[in-house]
């Protein structure tokens, strides 16, 4: 993992490697963990938010060898989208912005976002929500945690972030995927790239944590789970 400049789509955060993960596995057992994750997610979020999460498996013969990890990701996030969106019976493709952010179609907003295992998607109607963002992590190492402290948030944030049913790297893998999920609902609305210190740590709770960006008084609650080795986060802005 390294810091990296990045598109504008993704804030110029880090970039947390991790192993292909290109399809969702069918196999029963992955059914069950997805079926228990989702149940785990599922009170918290809005019952107008339509959502898929779904477990990944390594790429098979059917994502052709020649392409890259990002692009076999990247095509099976648009699949779980284009599969959201046809519950709102919209038969359109999410498209590309010209910062590679995803193109919603008009009326919608959505966020796509994939990690080791699972991808996960959520897709909004605008006259109940300005933007969607929901990221999700592995847990990192003690090592990588330590070498990115500085970086991430500041001594106060990371102060304020501190609870006793998290560990160092629970706690770091959450507040990078919080300021990733915050990042991922401001950027459609208001077109601005962030840095993660540009982020900033408010307070931490068991189940949510608040943010918002350094200037601002505006705050975003981001809701959090972590399941085995896995931070999930997400959050929205409402149209009121």
């Amino acid at each position: 993992m390294s810091v990296c400049k990045t598109v504008a789509s993704r804030p110029p955060f880090v970039t947390m490697a991790s192993v292909a993960s290109v399809r969702p596995r069918h196999d029963a057992s992955a059914r069950t963990l997805g079926e228990t994750l989702s149940a785990k997610i599922h009170p918290w979020m809005p019952k107008d938010i339509a959502w898929q999460l779904s477990p990944l498996q390594p790429a098979d013969s059917a994502y052709p060898n020649r392409l890259t990890k990002r692009q076999r990701e990247f095509a099976a996030g648009r699949s779980v989208a284009s599969e959201l969106l046809k519950t709102f019976g919209v038969s359109e493709r999410v498209g590309v912005n010209a910062d590679r952010s995803p193109a919603w179609p008009k009326g919608f907003a959505g966020s796509i976002t994939h990690s080791d295992h699972w991808v996960w998607c959520t897709v909004a109607h605008r006259s109940g929500y300005l933007s969607v963002g929901i990221d999700t992590e592995p847990i990192v190492d003690e090592s990588t945690a330590q070498q990115l402290h500085e970086q991430i948030a500041t001594e106060t944030e990371w102060q304020i972030a501190t609870i006793p049913s998290l560990d160092q790297c629970q706690r770091f893998t959450l507040v990078f995927s919080a300021k990733e999920a915050f990042y991922k609902c401001w950027y459609p609305m208001m077109g601005t790239v962030l840095h993660p210190k540009q982020i900033e740590v408010c307070q931490l709770d068991e189940n949510r944590i608040t943010m918002k960006r350094n200037s601002d008084p505006f705050q975003l609650a981001i809701r959090y789970l972590i399941y085995g080795d896995n931070v999930f986060t997400a959050t929205w802005w409402r149209e009121n």
